[in-house]
């Protein structure tokens, strides 16, 4: 007799005691709660730094995400049963390679330029591959008790309630971050998270996981809720995010299995998108869209020279390992006050910071990440390829709820799959490529 029936027997065994078994139900009532509540807890402090920074200040929200965020992870592994991905071992030593060349980077900053801060920010930067590290390399069976997908939904949900007041003009005294400038009058909303460029990153990261559920559940209301996110992104007049979803649809086509889906890709790149460019030509929102792939765009040619005196300025470095670390980005900044600028590209960003070798480590970080999706999610997939190609347009690198929100979808991906099993047996895949998937009806959370 197998271990696992044994297990099995013990909990519908006659013999046991009602007292017994009362503990056991409510020690596991207990355990999904605080999975619950600190995964929830995660997401909502990850997106509302707005609001711990109109409380207490901009250093009080990033404790306060990194607080809860780090529960989450401890709560976790307090659930005790987990496993390794088959990958393990090249994550762990693909993390610690990063971590090296990062501190290399801020040593060799520090002692030729006497750049404290530089400390900082691979400081900041351990915590993103620590969380990455985590959450790709390990497979909490745990988080099949978790709703996530009922807690994403409802935190996109009042972000872009929130999001919407401030475009009527409501609530910009009150939560930080809009742009009330840029755009001849029309708001930028900030929503919770203290910056408007924040907002829209994570309602579009947080509606193609909602699209997976939709796939996976059937369920209308999460796809009504995903569709909901994703025009909130559009109206939002921001450009990365809406790069990110134009992206993402674009990896969706390029790695689903489905002929008949890159059928209709074709189709409407060829037929659909222009007519909707035609159809939408003269409105706002197409407009600003439009504006970030012309040359003439508001910013872009700030931000081509940008790009230009930051490839200048590596190829006077050492290249191998950064010389500007912390220097470029606005991390130590809002962190430390340090005196720093901006290169607008997340991918010369950690160029300039950790040099060849650091950003090809760092850019293999999110393909461990890829790697750890089931095959069956190909919209998880296609969010961090869109997310991740982004960032070589968009400094997302350093904004947290972008990187946090990112770092889940290993996660989420193995949520959908735990909750798709059958709950009386559940069982491990020993392979991510090896879908375990069981297709349940409208049972969705």
């Amino acid at each position: 007799m197998t271990q696992s029936r044994q297990i099995a027997r013990t909990r519908v065994s006659p013999t046991s005691s009602p007292g017994r078994l009362a503990v056991v139900g409510q020690s596991r009532r207990s355990g999904s709660v605080w999975l619950n509540a600190s995964f929830a807890l995660c997401v909502l402090t990850a997106t509302s730094r707005g609001f711990f920074e109109f409380v207490g200040g901009k250093q009080l929200g990033y404790a306060t995400q990194l607080g809860f965020a780090l529960l989450f992870v401890v709560t976790l592994f307090l659930s005790r049963h987990r496993e390794t991905v088959p990958h393990f071992k090249q994550n762990a030593i693909l993390i610690y390679a990063l971590f090296m060349v990062s501190f290399a980077s801020a040593v060799y900053v520090t002692m030729t330029k006497s750049y404290f801060a530089s400390v900082t920010y691979v400081l900041v930067m351990g915590i993103y591959y620590s969380f990455y590290f985590v959450f790709s390399s390990f497979r909490f069976n745990a988080v099949g008790k978790i709703r996530c997908t009922l807690w994403l939904g409802i935190v996109g949900l009042i972000l872009v309630v929130v999001a919407t007041l401030q475009q009527r003009n409501q609530l910009l005294d009150v939560f930080p971050g809009s742009d009330l400038a840029s755009l001849d009058g029309n708001v930028r909303p900030s929503s919770l998270t203290g910056s408007y460029l924040h907002y829209p990153l994570a309602i579009a990261l947080i509606s193609f996981f909602l699209i997976e559920a939709y796939a996976q559940s059937k369920s209308k209301i999460v796809l009504s809720v995903a569709l909901v996110l994703v025009v909130a992104v559009v109206v939002s007049y921001s450009r990365s995010g809406a790069m990110i979803l134009v992206l993402s649809l674009c990896a969706y086509f390029g790695i689903t299995p489905s002929v008949s889906n890159r059928l209709k890709a074709l189709f409407f790149a060829v037929c659909g998108l222009p007519l909707v460019l035609l159809v939408f030509q003269d409105n706002p929102y197409t407009t600003r869209i439009m504006s970030s792939v012309q040359a003439g765009g508001a910013g872009n040619a700030t931000r081509l020279e940008q790009w230009n005196t930051a490839i200048h300025m590596w190829l006077s470095s050492p290249l191998l390992i950064g010389s500007y670390t912390g220097m470029v980005t606005n991390i130590t900044k809002n962190v430390g006050n340090a005196e720093t600028t901006v290169v607008e590209s997340g991918m010369l960003q950690q160029l300039l910071s950790f040099g060849l070798i650091g950003v090809i480590l760092f850019y293999a970080m999110f393909v461990c990440s890829y790697r750890s999706i089931s095959k069956d999610h190909t919209w998880i997939r296609a969010i961090v390829v869109g997310a991740v190609a982004e960032s070589f347009i968009y400094q997302s690198i350093e904004v947290f709820p972008f990187m946090l929100i990112l770092a889940l979808a290993p996660l989420y991906s193995y949520h959908l799959q735990r909750r798709a099993e059958d709950p009386v047996a559940p069982r491990v895949s020993r392979s991510v490529g090896r879908s375990t998937v069981v297709r349940s009806g409208r049972r969705f959370g």
